[in-house]
């Protein structure tokens, strides 16, 4: 699987163009369920989802809960004490894209040039659940998918609360899992990109929105050494 990796900011203008009518592997489950690996009936829902973004530019899924939130916020304190846990470094996850830039994935950190970390900032009593029974399944599609995407070997999956700090759980490379995910994924692009030509064809053309990069203003400003100086 080849795949391009985008040198940009989480959750920046930029991310969330390359993020802009494609399936991403944190959705992945809306194509193809957890358990039983099979079509999601979700995946129909989704594929109107990301027709919707394609046509407008703009996010659909804006809501974020108070909890969802919180956990952006934590996301940097998560990361250093995963840093601390592990005794490692963690490098700048930008944005992969594969399958000709019609699916993506955004680790949370990569870890040198195998791995890859997914981090959940999570309230204390799920913290309580995922300490007793494990964190792994509920994620099985969203970090299988992420290793089709980027190729690493491992993904560490860290969920993260101040009052109860449990460690990372590896979890290595599933080549059945992530060929049936390659299939169901394959058959999903397939069907998203017949629809978008159909919709181009009756009641296009639609107008394509960009997102240009931010201006970099920092020369504009006086420095505290330019003031002493």
């Amino acid at each position: 699987m080849s795949f391009t990796w985008h040198d940009v900011e989480q959750r920046g203008p930029e991310w969330f163009a390359l993020r802009l009518g494609i399936p991403t592997a944190s959705s992945f489950h809306k194509v193809i369920t957890p358990k039983e690996l099979k079509p999601s009936s979700q995946r129909f829902a989704y594929r109107d989802l990301l027709l919707a973004e394609w046509i407008s530019g703009i996010p659909q899924e804006s809501y974020q809960s108070i909890s969802m939130e919180r956990g952006v916020e934590n996301e940097d304190k998560a990361r250093l004490s995963y840093e601390l846990l592990m005794d490692t470094e963690t490098t700048k996850p930008g944005f992969f894209t594969a399958y000709g830039g019609n699916a993506g994935a955004s680790p949370d950190a990569l870890i040198g040039t195998i791995g890859d970390c997914e981090i959940k900032c999570v309230e204390l009593k799920t913290q309580v659940g995922s300490a007793l029974n494990g964190v792994e399944a509920d994620h099985r599609i969203q970090i299988q998918g992420r290793m089709l995407i980027h190729g690493r070997e491992w993904c560490d999956l860290f969920s993260f609360n101040e009052a109860l700090s449990i460690p990372p759980v590896r979890i290595y490379r599933d080549e059945k899992t992530i060929s049936l995910i390659d299939v169901a994924l394959r058959q999903f692009i397939e069907e998203l990109l017949t629809a978008r030509e159909q919709l181009s064809v009756k009641y296009g053309p639609f107008p394509r929105f960009t997102v240009e990069p931010e201006p970099d203003h920092s020369a504009d400003f006086i420095s505290d050494g330019d003031v002493d100086a």
